[in-house]
């Protein structure tokens, strides 16, 4: 019995390095350097056990990413929008970009992008990537359409959107000022094809944007992206491809794995229904428990100070929180 125990929290131990991506963004306000490279970033290889080495990195800025749910006029602009994450630049907080989402029952789409100069409204076609967690190999091409804003010139767009979770592996990034991080990641692929219509010319011009995201696979931050946008609208003389790399300001928490451990407790453990969660001083704003398969079936937002697990079947799960301070990992029993 208890080999049999051990070979199976071995196994789920061994899955966890394998991890689901289970948000697409952070849940908590996070900064992240806006960093340049004397080496080349390379994205282009994909698939198991890769390692990236981005070690020669340097910030020139950093931006700002917050989230806060929909007011009206947002909704009334962006249909369906259930939060906004807002990007602020530290150089110029004046210039804000902000994606809207909708989530509903884990399936995340794009409803809107609006920035300095321009504006995409999914209205008539949202963006979806996917229902999270997603998995590695996971796969999904979405049609997408809408109406756009750049400047002076406005009309419809339609197009795909494309998403993959293609890799996996290490990730390594040198000290930018808050320590260096090295950690196992999986990696989610979007690209986006998009085609301009303005007044009655259809198809005048065209936007291929491509985006990088390396999640942590202990904690599930968002540590590293990189998007790469290629416009070409000849009716506006714009021929142009811009580039952005972020890297996370903070790449290691701030408290390890055992500390956190003992200043959060779960009792009863085993329990036959409610588990009550006494948390001290720290404030948990998410919780997540998972099967010993490593499949997550339950994803609390700021949870209460007690959780229902009665419909759950009687054996081994593992409990993530997480806090501003740190996360820890239980393994707790229902009986």
């Amino acid at each position: 019995m208890k080999k049999t125990l051990g070979l199976t929290l071995l196994v789920l131990q061994l899955s966890f390095g394998q991890s689901p991506i289970n948000n697409y963004t952070n849940t908590i306000e996070t900064t992240y350097f806006v960093i340049t490279s004397n080496d080349a970033i390379d994205h282009s290889s994909s698939g198991s056990n890769l390692t990236w080495n981005f070690t020669s990195l340097s910030q020139n800025d950093s931006n700002t990413d917050t989230y806060a749910t929909p007011n009206a006029s947002q909704l009334s602009t962006y249909p369906g929008t259930t939060s906004v994450l807002t990007i602020t630049n530290a150089s110029n907080p004046s210039v804000q970009n902000n994606l809207y989402i909708k989530d509903v029952a884990n399936e995340i789409s794009m409803t809107g992008v609006s920035g300095e100069d321009l504006m995409l409204n999914y209205a008539t076609d949202n963006a979806t990537l996917g229902t999270f967690p997603l998995n590695y190999n996971y796969s999904n091409t979405d049609n997408v359409a809408g109406n756009y804003q750049y400047t002076t010139y406005s009309g419809n767009f339609n197009g795909t959107l494309t998403t993959v979770v293609d890799a996996y592996g290490t990730l390594n990034l040198n000290d930018l000022g808050n320590g260096a991080y090295s950690g196992n990641v999986t990696r989610l692929k979007t690209e986006q094809n998009l085609s301009f219509d303005y007044s009655i010319y259809p198809n005048v011009g065209t936007a291929i944007q491509t985006s990088y995201f390396y999640y942590d696979d202990t904690d599930g931050r968002l540590i590293f992206r990189s998007t790469s946008t290629s416009f070409n609208i000849p009716l506006a003389g714009i021929n142009d491809t811009v580039v952005t790399h972020e890297a996370i300001s903070t790449p290691n928490l701030s408290v390890d794995y055992h500390n956190l451990d003992h200043s959060i407790a779960l009792y009863p453990n085993p329990t036959k229904a409610i588990l009550n969660i006494n948390s001290n001083a720290n404030t948990i704003y998410l919780l997540e428990v998972y099967d010993i398969n490593a499949k997550r079936i339950m994803h609390l937002d700021h949870p209460q100070n007690k959780i229902d697990l009665e419909a759950l079947q009687r054996g081994l799960y593992i409990i993530k929180i997480y806090t501003e301070e740190g996360f820890m990992i239980k393994k707790i029993m229902k009986q």
